[in-house]
């Protein structure tokens, strides 16, 4: 009888100590802070690295480019009004480089047609520099000559991004032959350029 006793308080002892060490597992567990895998963090942690990495240039879509002005702006004997097309292609070669074709027309008759790059560089989100340069055929017509057939255009343009991606910008250019000619006059042209998108973002792209 004692020795059954003796079993009975021995399993009672170890059912309780059992129990008594369980809930001190239990309420260490509960005690942990519990930590949430949120997917949102890591989109989060995504878009703070693009943040911080160097911004990056070149197109998210071919863009048409229209622009007025004045050609040969800072020399009244040649003087006249001048306007652009362009069509810009979302190429970004060598990390950036965007290829376009176009061309000038002035009210005196003076034609250059070109094609070359251009590299559009975000410096905010809205404000973007884009130094480019073209070589092309020039024709003067009634206006200025320019000393050769060939003549090559550099610019500079400063340009604000709007929310509905329409860029505007404000751009200065010089026209010279490189001496192929006898003659390098060269020209200067101010001019206010707008760009519209022609096709889809490479990002909305991606969404479909």
């Amino acid at each position: 009888m004692y020795i059954m006793m003796k079993k009975t308080l021995l399993q009672i002892s170890s059912a309780i100590f059992l129990a008594t060490f369980a809930c001190a597992d239990v309420k260490s567990d509960n005690n942990k802070p519990y930590i949430a895998k949120d997917k949102s963090s890591d989109v989060d942690l995504e878009l703070a690295e693009r943040e911080a990495a160097p911004r990056k240039t070149g197109l998210d879509s071919d863009r048409f480019l229209v622009g007025l002005g004045s050609f040969d702006f800072h020399r009244s004997k040649h003087r006249a009004v001048a306007g652009n097309i362009e069509y810009h292609f979302m190429q970004n070669w060598l990390g950036g480089l965007n290829p376009f074709v176009g061309a000038m027309i002035n009210h005196k008759g003076s034609v250059h047609a070109y094609a070359g790059v251009s590299l559009p560089i975000k410096v905010t989100k809205k404000i973007h520099l884009i130094p480019s340069f073209a070589p092309g055929f020039y024709l003067k017509g009634g206006g200025k000559k320019m000393g050769h057939v060939i003549e090559f255009r550099s610019q500079l343009e400063l340009a604000y991004m709007r929310d509905d991606n329409i860029r505007v910008g404000l751009a200065i250019n010089h026209i010279s032959n490189a001496s192929l000619g006898s003659k390098n006059p060269g020209a200067e042209s101010l001019m206010l350029n707008i760009s519209f998108p022609i096709n889809r973002s490479k990002a909305e792209q991606k969404k479909q």
